[in-house]
């Protein structure tokens, strides 16, 4: 997913690095709706502390709750923030009008039919990676609609093992 607005929240370093790693949830990646960033059998630490005092930025990889559930936890990355307006359809993903993802070739199993929705002050619209290359392979906010900011668990931000593949993720 492209993005073109980003805000960094602070990474820990030092002797918050330790912390984090300590007290950062474990969470093991199911499925291929973040592939390529992320892989099936990846795990990944989420830092639990991300979002106390300001939401998500656009283009982050999030822990959430299934809003359909609200038990089930999925990995995605953020597209859309509180106020804009989304659109999507079997052609691609558009937020403030503005396209962000090209659903190519492969089309959905069962395109959608058009929607648009005008996120609330509270909500955010949540999309996997291979959503572009591979658009039936993650279920997310274009099937289930917008998260609320309360299911948003956390920034996933180190993948650990494998060790041959720990790296941050942005």
């Amino acid at each position: 997913m492209v993005s073109n607005e980003r805000r960094a929240h602070p990474q820990p370093k030092g002797l918050g690095h330790l912390v984090a790693l300590l007290l950062g949830r474990r969470v093991a990646v199911h499925g291929r709706s973040m592939e390529p960033t992320l892989l099936p059998g990846e795990r990944v630490l989420v830092n639990r502390r991300a979002y106390r005092h300001a939401g998500p930025a656009r283009g982050e990889v999030v822990l959430a709750l299934d809003p359909r559930d609200g038990k089930t936890e999925w990995v995605k990355r953020v597209a859309a923030l509180p106020g804009d307006s989304v659109r999507h359809s079997s052609e691609g993903l558009w937020v403030n009008d503005a396209q962000v993802l090209a659903f190519g070739a492969t089309a959905l199993d069962s395109p959608p039919s058009p929607r648009s929705v005008r996120l609330g002050p509270d909500e955010y619209f949540l999309v996997g990676d291979a959503a572009e290359s591979h658009p039936a392979a993650s279920t997310d906010s274009r099937e289930t609609g917008p998260v609320p900011r309360r299911s948003i668990r956390g920034r996933v931000w180190l993948v650990y093992w494998p060790p041959q593949r720990t790296r941050r993720v942005d």
